[in-house]
């Protein structure tokens, strides 16, 4: 046999006994349990926190003084993750169809903002209530035929979609309606809503991008809330009676 010819034998002998190889080691260590499953801290930490639910009425609360920050991202699989200084201070509850994250008291509130606020990442397909006290909330993504209700209160803040996002995929909405009091909405740019209800109370704060799809806008606005964005949009709102 010639030498080329014994080095392709070789070689093909290779390319066969190493995955088998490979593959009866890994088949071995799983039957007997002996092995360790890679994860990132972050992946760690949402395996560890307070297991949750889908829900349809999600509500964020926090004292005066604490920042608690969630971004809600469309996901089949519901779980959160969290980050920041007030860790220990978050509660988590979950009931039925209610999910409740809420940040407790602290004597330090006022003395060092850094050490009062906590960052969520929550990941579930929302479809309901959204209730904002004190809070601010971004909805990342939602399902095309979404229905979302949101109130808010106590200088919370609502942004819609991610100004990161690709060009091509708009966030859209089949039905938004927002209650604020005292709080700011803010609609970006590459956002599409079949139809959206505003009811802006106290001195509130609403933002429209230059981009939008808005098939149906009605709403009231008061008189000290302040309005940005094209007159064609604007116009559409009436006065608080």
């Amino acid at each position: 046999m010639k030498t080329s010819n014994k080095l392709l034998v070789i070689l093909l002998i290779n390319l066969v006994l190493i995955p088998t190889t490979i593959m009866l080691a890994l088949s071995a260590k799983v039957k007997s349990g002996n092995y360790v499953l890679g994860m990132t801290e972050m992946e760690k930490e949402a395996r560890a926190a307070k297991p949750i639910t889908a829900t349809g009425l999600l509500k964020l609360a926090a004292p005066k003084g604490s920042k608690l920050e969630c971004t809600i991202h469309y996901s089949d699989s519901v779980y959160y993750r969290k980050y920041g200084s007030a860790n220990e201070r978050l509660s988590v509850e979950n009931s039925g169809d209610t999910l409740v994250f809420s940040l407790a008291s602290s004597t330090d509130a006022g003395k060092d903002e850094d050490r009062n606020e906590i960052y969520l990442d929550l990941f579930m397909p929302f479809n309901g209530l959204l209730l904002l006290d004190g809070t601010t909330a971004k909805l990342d993504s939602v399902a095309a035929d979404a229905e979302i209700e949101v109130a808010m209160q106590n200088n919370s803040i609502l942004t819609l979609g991610n100004r990161e996002r690709d060009k091509n995929t708009p966030l859209k909405f089949a039905s938004l309606f927002v209650q604020a009091n005292n709080s700011d909405l803010n609609i970006p740019d590459l956002t599409s809503i079949e139809k959206l209800v505003l009811k802006l109370d106290g001195k509130s704060k609403l933002g429209f991008g230059q981009e939008l799809q808005l098939a149906n806008l009605e709403g009231t606005v008061s008189s000290e809330t302040s309005v940005t964005g094209p007159a064609k949009w604007i116009y559409l709102l009436k006065p608080t009676p």
